[in-house]
């Protein structure tokens, strides 16, 4: 995963540093495709980097009220473009649940899920992002997000496995990312003293995630 985008940079600057200045237009393409590829390994060795923060006990939460209709605007304000650019319809839920966790981390695991969501839906389809009181665990009011797609589906024999560590689906779009991601999901929340899950659907796939319930707000 490391090495195709550092390839792509050096052809990229190999590139830059033989073309003639006439070429413009070429050259902003191959400017283009090396900020994306940049951008790409940054995400990648963040990833990377907060895995091994989560493996040795470094990485802490602070617990602060978190309003869930913030989070799933930062949801439409960062995945809408590229819904509307794939021709598939996201549609979020307006909620007044209010949990306890870390605003960052929480939106990192809605936008981290509805992407992966979008990656996996065709033309025409629907993903569908929710929250609702959960009575899951009796010994804490919860609260259960849901991202719902109508794609293809998960395998039964691999919705435990694909929250595991550089777990990729046998499908040609898991080569698109970096197999951390899930993982990534799967810590936050679980540091958030919640639970991640997925359940194949007659048409398509959802990721439930829980978060401790800190209050509703009124009408």
């Amino acid at each position: 995963d490391l090495r195709t985008p550092l390839s792509t940079l050096g052809n990229v600057f190999r590139f830059l540093s033989q073309s003639d200045s006439g070429l413009v237009e070429k050259t902003k393409t191959y400017i283009q495709l090396g900020e994306r590829n940049v951008v790409r390994l940054i995400a990648m060795v963040n990833d990377l980097l907060d895995i091994e923060k989560i493996r040795s006990g470094k990485m802490l939460i602070e617990h602060e009220a978190v309003h869930l209709d913030e989070c799933f605007q930062a949801c439409i304000e960062a995945l809408l473009p590229a819904a509307e650019q794939a021709g598939v319809r996201l549609e979020v839920e307006q909620t007044a649940l209010i949990v306890s966790g870390d605003a960052d981390k929480i939106d990192r695991v809605i936008i981290n899920l509805t992407a992966n969501a979008l990656k996996y839906s065709k033309v025409g389809d629907t993903v569908r992002v929710h929250a609702e009181r959960s009575e899951i665990d009796s010994t804490m009011p919860m609260v259960t997000v849901n991202v719902i797609d109508q794609g293809l589906g998960i395998a039964e024999d691999q919705l435990e496995s694909v929250f595991e560590r550089f777990h990729q689906l046998k499908d040609e779009k898991a080569a698109e990312g970096s197999g951390l991601g899930l993982t990534i999901c799967k810590a936050f929340v679980e540091l958030h003293g919640g639970k991640i899950w997925a359940t194949r659907l007659p048409q398509g796939t959802q990721f439930s995630f829980t978060l401790p319930l800190l209050a509703i707000k009124p009408n």
